[in-house]
């Protein structure tokens, strides 16, 4: 704009066809945003003597100035303007003739000479028009370049520029369609933009359309659109239409796509086997719950550890138990449907869930299919093969529990009873054989306290877990340690809540109570530095009977205690 400016007091200027000021150089307070489309203004004479050249000379309506002004209408169909362009260039004449003015007393008194000269200054005015006409057409000049400079903006952007009818259908691209999508000038011409979105995209990009027909600006709209080769990549596309053409840009976003994809795999899959894992287990086992809760159907929770594993591990090595756990991984989902999910939550278990069952009876099928996919021989190497088998534990809704922690445990501790009664076979929950190593509490054991009740059965399934891991040939040493220190730390839990409620309630019994559970905890302490020394048949029977003595001795009476009223009950007994 500066290069328009032929002297430092001219200035220009660039009006909206509709006479709204946008560019002023140089910058004068107030000027942009003025509106000149008013009566008897030079910029509406100019449009109203449909020239596109126009040189006025007045007081200027915008600066409030006798000026000399230059307006030039810029417009060009190939461009797509919704409006032309006016570009003023003007002068205040009182610039011009400023030296004139400061010796004005001077002129006065050699009036009769300037009288004289006037045919002379009537040959210098010509001289000035002919100089400001060279002037306007320097200007033309200048004002066709720039419109060239406009049109080569649509052909050197890097983004994906896009003309379309009010309809969606294409009317231009720029060049870099060619260097993105493959597709060059004129090769989409008269075709629908959303023909070559992705089949799964195209009702929603229709929709996006009929909103920008509307009169909606669209961003961030992302759509995976057919490249010429016949790839889908994903672009993200901003969008408005003024008057019947939609004016679009877009971007290839697909290597985010693809990082942020890989980004999803990494948190919520097993790297190991690309199974979901734990946080995308539980995510899927909510769903399916309160699915099965809101249709009334039955859902079913499989829990699968594989047998002879360590076996594996231990002829092999961990090069080959990886193999064996990803083509366990590969073969599972064969055996269930593909809305089912199978994860891996660590080691060589597995979960399955079964969602919306009919029949109990087809958890039944999917366990055997499972047992037939896993026996089948493991390839390690081209010289090397290998078989492993599965125990299986099932928990049913609503048969076996309405809540997830529930039918957790209660696969769990099925697929321990099924491990205990051989290999490669399943087991429902409640179904497991009851042996003597067991703990059952049944109503024998009940204090009529809940809190102190479901902390007993909780113990009771930690302790069965601890005595089949013992007991188990196969068991890994730091599984069964494992166990062993959850059970600790669940009993100091469970003795904590009991010498709370003794408290609250005054126990009169409370230091013996406290002396038990101290011996107690120290027997834990003193087997668990020998744990894998003692006997396992001992042990087994010792972690039997400990909870379930204790129970019969210590807990029934502070149950009894609290069911007769508490302190208040032992003062009326005394009486």
């Amino acid at each position: 704009m500066n290069a328009l400016r032929y002297s430092e007091n001219a200035w220009v200027r660039v009006v909206h066809g509709r006479g709204i000021v946008f560019i002023w150089e140089p910058n004068r307070p107030g000027m942009v945003g003025n509106d000149l489309a008013n009566p008897d203004t030079f910029f509406t004479q100019h449009l109203e003597s449909g020239q596109s050249q126009s040189l006025f000379r007045g007081k200027s309506y915008s600066t409030n100035e006798d000026s000399l002004l230059v307006l030039q209408t810029i417009s060009a169909d190939h461009l797509k303007m919704s409006g032309p362009l006016i570009l003023g260039i003007g002068r205040d004449t009182s610039s011009i003739y400023a030296d004139w003015r400061q010796h004005l007393k001077t002129y006065a008194i050699f009036y009769v000479v300037m009288v004289f000269l006037g045919v002379g200054t009537l040959v210098l005015s010509q001289r000035w028009r002919l100089y400001s006409r060279k002037e306007a057409e320097r200007m033309g000049s200048q004002i066709r370049s720039m419109q060239a400079e406009l049109e080569s903006f649509f052909s050197i952007a890097p983004n994906l520029l896009a003309i379309g009818d009010i309809e969606g259908k294409c009317v231009k691209l720029n060049p870099a369609w060619e260097n993105v999508m493959g597709y060059g000038p004129g090769e989409l011409d008269g075709f629908y933009y959303v023909d070559f979105f992705h089949p799964d995209d195209r009702e929603s990009g229709a929709g996006i359309f009929e909103a920008i027909r509307k009169g909606q600006t669209i961003t961030n709209f992302v759509a995976r659109f057919r490249h010429k080769q016949g790839a889908y990549r994903y672009l993200e596309w901003f969008a408005a239409a003024y008057e019947d053409r939609i004016y679009a840009a877009a971007n290839d976003i697909t290597d985010r796509r693809e990082t942020e994809a890989r980004l999803h795999e990494l948190a919520y899959h097993d790297r190991l086997t690309g199974l979901p894992n734990r946080v995308l287990f539980f995510d899927r086992l909510t769903q399916t719950l309160s699915a099965a809760k809101r249709n009334r159907k039955r859902a079913a929770i499989l829990f699968l550890d594989l047998d002879g594993f360590k076996r594996v591990n231990d002829e092999y090595g961990h090069d080959a138990g990886d193999t064996v756990l990803k083509t366990i991984a590969e073969r599972l989902p064969n055996a269930i449907r593909a809305s089912d999910t199978v994860a891996r939550i660590g080691g060589d278990e597995f979960v399955i869930i079964l969602h919306e069952l009919d029949e109990i009876n087809d958890a039944h099928l999917v366990a055997q299919k499972l047992l037939n996919v896993v026996a089948t021989d493991l390839v390690l190497s081209p010289s090397e093969k290998c078989r492993v088998g599965v125990s299986i534990g099932i928990s049913i809704y609503p048969e076996h529990g309405t809540d997830m922690d529930t039918l957790l445990m209660a696969a769990d501790l099925a697929m321990y009873a099924s491990k205990k009664n051989g290999t490669n076979r399943y087991a429902f929950a409640g179904e497991r054989l009851k042996t003597e190593e067991e703990i059952v509490l049944d109503d024998t054991y009940l204090t009529g306290v809940s809190e102190i009740d479901e902390q007993h059965k909780e113990l009771a399934v930690l302790i069965n877990r601890l005595c089949v891991s013992l007991a188990s040939k196969e068991s890994e040493p730091v599984i069964t340690e494992c166990l062993f220190k959850m059970v600790v730390a669940f009993t100091e839990y469970h003795f904590a809540t009991e010498q709370k409620l003794m408290r609250q309630h005054a126990y009169p019994e409370q230091s013996e109570h406290n002396a038990e559970h101290e011996r107690l905890l120290e027997e834990l302490g003193r087997y668990g530095l020998g744990l894998f020394e003692a006997e396992t048949q001992f042990l087994v029977s010792y972690f039997r009977k400990w909870l379930q003595d204790h129970i019969l001795a210590q807990d029934k009476a502070f149950g009894i205690f609290l069911k007769e009223g508490g302190p208040h009950a032992g003062r009326k007994k005394d009486h």
